[in-house]
């Protein structure tokens, strides 16, 4: 394979250009953990180089010569040409070993992991399965929770076309442009705040609900456009960008955070707004969820030990936020969150009536008992955790329109009233125009509780097909906790060392 030579310039720019950047420019890259695991395939859409996370033992290159391998002093990299045959990366034999194979049939191990930087950051790069993403490849390495080294795959892209491809993921293109507009600005500061979250892991956020589904490149002018006219955009509250939460459909109304998890942080942008959502398929379910008490009571993780009852055990006035179930000697206390991640409910705004099969049943607003033969029917409105932006209650404003046609409500409008009090700031640090405080009305909470903090998972707008039909596909259903089945990148990782040598070759 052809070797180019490599200044310390030039490697240096190619290094600066990768990494994540802040200031007037609005030039930030996410590390995007994704939903693949060794081995896996891709394709090379265009020449590339590959370097080593961390450094490699020196080569011998007496051996190396005898094996027909040339090994210059200075090597520091491996060149890569595009090619319409796979690549493929898998493990290797030893812990933290990963094998680069070459369609050619070659291969090169990388203790620690490896990078692969196009020619062009800014154009797709790589296809894996259906996918095309633009920017950088790397394999990391970090020890799990069980103490095992763990392999993530992370695209290194830069926000604006990662905002896009959140976009082909989130919302449908035949939306209004303003509803699209302000969930590029949503995105956008979702994205800068974990990003500052996670500063200290291998990466800012991953391609699943748990952050926010990102399907890399996808070239749907109305994302393009939607991204173009907000670039560098986000909300702030007190000069830090906002936890912009969202989700699918809120049944009329929005909820304030401590509402839905309890021992939160209580953000005060993010109360009880009213919800535009009524052109949502999930405005009111169709259909209850209907289950017997020994079912509930496993899918709760109690044994179905009778006597047995339910009864509400916080309430914020006549709202109903957590339940206390017991189960012969056996309680335990759940917020309608928890209660909805464990049995599968769309939402956490839910009313309980128990039935014994015959007559009407009695709505659950006090201690009620629950027999062997009793029933229970789940009914509610709305579709996710219900804090935030609205993604349908977005579409919703942003298509009334007035006498002439004229949307009433821009994205701006949008974004300020489901999250009040913040600011909109461009280049994603500088101020840009000051956002008016919408109605005071705040709602109020009690917690009395403990034990009710909750980490937050994201459930938006089921995802879009890849060619974009206007499918109202099941949702991004939350699977028992963590979402998206087969997903590993919960797990801490330590960080790689430096890359201070590179003795790598085909």
């Amino acid at each position: 394979m052809r070797r180019v030579p490599l200044s310390a310039v030039v490697l240096l720019a190619i290094i600066t250009w990768c990494m994540p950047t802040y200031g007037e420019s609005p030039q930030v890259v996410m590390r995007v953990a994704l939903s693949v695991t060794l081995p896996f395939e891709f394709l090379l859409e265009q020449d590339a180089l590959v370097f080593p996370l961390l450094a490699a033992e020196p080569v011998d290159k007496a051996e190396e010569a005898s094996n027909g391998h040339e090994v210059d002093d200075n090597e520091q990299y491996i060149s890569l040409g595009s090619s319409r045959e796979l690549f493929r990366i898998r493990k290797g034999e030893l812990p933290r070993e990963v094998v680069l194979c070459h369609p050619s049939g070659k291969t090169v191990s990388f203790l620690g992991g490896l990078r692969i930087v196009p020619v062009d950051c800014t154009s797709p790069a790589f296809r894996i399965k259906d996918a095309l993403y633009p920017g950088e490849l790397q394999i990391v390495f970090g020890v799990s929770k069980s103490g095992c080294y763990e392999a993530t795959a992370i695209n290194l892209v830069d926000i604006e076309a990662y905002v896009e491809g959140v976009l082909a993921g989130e919302v449908y293109p035949s939306w209004a442009p303003e509803a699209l507009k302000a969930q590029a600005v949503a995105s956008r500061t979702y994205a800068l705040r974990r990003k500052a979250d996670n500063e200290s892991r291998n990466y800012d956020v991953d391609d699943t609900v748990l952050s926010q589904v990102y399907v890399g490149e996808n070239r749907v002018d109305a994302f393009r456009i939607a991204v173009l006219e907000t670039r560098g955009q986000v909300l702030v509250y007190e000069d830090v960008p906002i936890r912009a939460h969202y989700f699918s459909s809120g049944g009329g109304t929005t909820e304030g955070d401590e509402e839905v998890w309890l021992g939160g942080r209580d953000e005060p942008y993010l109360t009880a707004r009213e919800d535009f959502d009524w052109k949502s398929p999930h405005y009111r379910w169709k259909e209850p969820l209907v289950m017997k008490s020994q079912d509930l009571l496993g899918k709760l993780g109690l044994r179905p030990d009778f006597p047995a009852w339910i009864e509400p055990s916080i309430r914020s006035d006549s709202k109903i936020l957590a339940y206390r179930f017991r189960a012969g000697d056996q309680v335990i206390n759940l917020t309608r969150e928890q209660i909805r991640h464990r049995i599968g409910l769309q939402s956490p705004r839910f009313d309980i009536t128990i039935t014994d099969g015959e007559g009407e049943g009695k709505l659950v607003s006090d201690q009620a008992e629950l027999s062997p033969s009793a029933i229970l029917i789940f009914d509610g409105v709305g579709k996710g955790h219900g804090v935030g932006l609205s993604q349908w209650g977005a579409q919703g404003m942003a298509s009334i329109l007035d006498s002439n046609g004229v949307p009433l409500y821009t994205y701006v409008d949008i974004l300020k009233h489901y999250y009040p009090g913040t600011e909109l700031v461009n280049n994603c640090n500088i101020p840009k125009e000051y956002m008016e405080p919408a109605c005071e009305d705040q709602a109020e909470l009690v917690c009395e509780g403990e034990g009710f903090t909750e980490s937050v998972h994201e459930d938006h707008v089921e995802p879009v097909s890849g060619d974009h039909v206007e499918t109202m596909h099941e949702d991004h259903a939350e699977p028992s906790y963590d979402d998206c089945a087969g997903l590993v990148h919960e797990e801490e990782y330590t960080e790689p060392g430096c890359i201070d040598a590179w003795d790598l070759y085909w």
